[in-house]
Formats: C-alpha cells, sequence, structure tokens
C-alpha cells in the first residue's frame, strides 16, 4: 500500500472519507473563489484559486483511477473464484440471502 503524504499541495486520499473531505474542500474553494471576485485583488486572487482547482480536481482524478483499479481488480478476483467454485459460490449466496431475508422479515 502506498504512504499517504498529507502535505497541503499533495494529498493523497485513500479511502473514501478522505475523497469526500477533498470534494467538500474543492467546494469549499469553489464558493471562496467566488466571495473574492469582487476583491480589489481580482486576477490575483482568481488566477491562485483557479489553479488551486486544477490540483485538487487532478488530484481527485488521480484517486478515482486509483480506486477503479482497485476495484476492478478485486472484481476480477472475485469473477476467478466464482468460476473456480461455482457450486460453493451458489451456495454461500443463497445462504446469505436467507439469512437477509430472515433479518428482513423480522
Amino acid at each position: 500500500m502506498a504512504a499517504k503524504s498529507t502535505t497541503k499541495d499533495n494529498v493523497h486520499a485513500e479511502t473514501p472519507s478522505e475523497l469526500a473531505k477533498d470534494l467538500k474542500q474543492l467546494i469549499h474553494d469553489a464558493e471562496k473563489m467566488l466571495v473574492n471576485t469582487a476583491s480589489e485583488h481580482v486576477d490575483e486572487t482568481v488566477e491562485e484559486l483557479r489553479k488551486q482547482l486544477r490540483e485538487k480536481i487532478d488530484h481527485l482524478r488521480s484517486a478515482y483511477e486509483t480506486a477503479e483499479g482497485r476495484v476492478l481488480s478485486v472484481a476480477t478476483e472475485a469473477d476467478k473464484r466464482i468460476r473456480k467454485n461455482p457450486y460453493e459460490s451458489v451456495g454461500l449466496a443463497v445462504g446469505i440471502g436467507i439469512i437477509i431475508g430472515l433479518v428482513l422479515r423480522k
């Protein structure tokens, strides 16, 4: 597993909660950009916020691609196991279905 860097310019989300936090920060920065457009330093502020927004979008895109790769890897492994042991997989699915049915019925 890759090490997590926590510097302000180079943050790598490894969990859904960290990804959600990054999205909230992105929204906050976008709102900040809208508020700061009326300031005296419009050009400088807008350009800096646009740069930060681009960096955050790039980071989120990278985090999404990493998560997508992990999901595909897990799905591929699950598919291999199901194909290797189809009867066990069906039995497990039936058992889980029965348990869920009993729990929801109460």
